[in-house]
């Protein structure tokens, strides 16, 4: 989390078991193609757990590690996101041989490779990540291959649009206003937090994340109502 060591390690705590508890509701209630969808809360736990040890590490000047757990950080912001969560999306698409289904696994595919071009350059050379404290955030300063090549914001606004469209292609509203939060937690982070932009943004979407919960319990016959067994 952006504020300090005992708020990540305390969000990462709260996360873990809530993405456990919505993996276990798929297999409850056998809503399997939910089952990647269930994962989000339990990754972003350990991705904030992980930045807690960026927090200590920092703070006792361990520059060696504070490297391992950025790197470990970013794996979850610049590789893993991109695809898993239009991943997610399809897989949540019972019916597979749909346009909006094959256009959900092209983000999937673009994702992947985007985010290989993203992180792979800092697994070869981790010199290419400097964390930084900004105004009691953590600013991850990075470069990229993308950014290099095109040497715009372009990658940037792809890697929100990989992430959100498939979310709004999807045919179920629940679904499509999980997008339009991560929407608004985008925005909301450049508004008042761009200088540490990838740390502030994981963790409005760490909180969001628990939205999964309703999307895998709700009864849809029932509004708002959750299935409790």
């Amino acid at each position: 989390m952006c504020f300090s060591a005992s708020a990540s390690f305390t969000s990462g705590a709260f996360l873990i078991p809530t993405g456990i508890y919505a993996i276990y509701s798929t297999f409850e209630l056998k809503r399997f193609h939910y089952f990647p969808l269930a994962f989000i809360p339990f990754f972003f736990g350990v991705q904030q757990i992980i930045e807690g040890g960026v927090w200590l590490s920092m703070a006792a000047n361990a520059h060696h590690y504070t490297r391992l757990f950025s790197i470990g950080f970013l794996f979850f912001s610049h590789f893993f996101w991109p695809f898993w969560i239009p991943l997610s999306a399809y897989c949540i698409a019972q019916n597979k041989n749909t346009v909006r289904a094959w256009i959900k696994a092209f983000f999937a595919v673009i994702g992947f490779v985007m985010g290989l071009l993203f992180f792979i350059p800092f697994l070869s050379n981790s010199h290419l990540v400097q964390t930084h404290m900004c105004a009691n955030s953590i600013r991850y300063s990075t470069s990229s291959v993308l950014q290099a090549i095109l040497g715009t914001s372009l990658p940037k606004y792809l890697y929100i649009a990989v992430i959100i469209i498939p979310l709004w292609l999807s045919r179920d509203w629940a679904v499509k206003i999980f997008g339009w939060l991560i929407l608004v937690s985008v925005v909301a982070t450049y508004l008042f937090y761009s200088y540490a932009f990838n740390s502030v943004w994981c963790f409005f979407s760490a909180i969001i994340s628990i939205y999964v919960i309703y999307l895998i319990r709700r009864d849809k016959n029932d509004g708002l109502n959750f299935i409790v067994k």
